[in-house]
């Protein structure tokens, strides 16, 4: 079984957004995992991605 996952590369920008899957990871000790049926982008999100003024960071989203 594979899942979405979202990346956004470091400098960010939803230009460079790639949506790709993966393999899920086992949770570690004190960790769960959570199923995602819908989700939405807002500002902050788009600060995550380095727009609006926000800074970015390597980041990977799992859907």
């Amino acid at each position: 079984m594979s899942i979405k996952t979202i990346h956004i590369p470091a400098g960010g920008g939803f230009e460079h957004v790639t949506v790709g899957s993966t393999q899920p990871v086992e949770p570690g000790p004190g960790e769960i995992t959570v199923r995602v049926r819908a989700s939405s982008l807002n500002f902050h999100d788009r600060a995550a991605a380095g727009e609006a003024g926000g800074r970015a960071g390597d980041r990977d989203f799992v859907e």
